[in-house]
């Protein structure tokens, strides 16, 4: 579903201990209804890796689609889907670097 999905640009990205990472991103446009992100706007993002634990289920695609982000560079354009959001970040469960 399209909901809490959304493209962006990648401003910035704070590499951590592989394979952590947290992205600046520009929100480009919404693809569905939102309520944790607005078009135009900048957000710190955290991508979600799925697993238990320190041990990542990298027999889980979204867990080898999400190790892309640690490998983003300023000016990427993304595909994401926002699973939740505090005050500091949005946590981001699905990411797709575009063309």
């Amino acid at each position: 579903p399209l909901e809490k999905c959304f493209t962006a640009n990648v401003v910035a990205v704070q590499r951590r201990e592989f394979p952590e990472a947290v992205i600046t991103l520009k929100v480009r446009q919404l693809m569905g209804k939102n309520d944790y992100v607005a078009e135009k706007q900048n957000y710190r993002a955290v991508v979600l890796l799925p697993g238990r634990g320190n041990k990542l289920a990298l027999d889980k695609k979204a867990a080898q689609d999400n190790l892309s982000a640690f490998y983003l560079s300023a000016g990427d354009k993304i595909e994401a889907h926002v699973a939740k959001k505090d005050k500091k970040y949005i946590y981001i469960d699905h990411i797709k670097r575009l063309p």
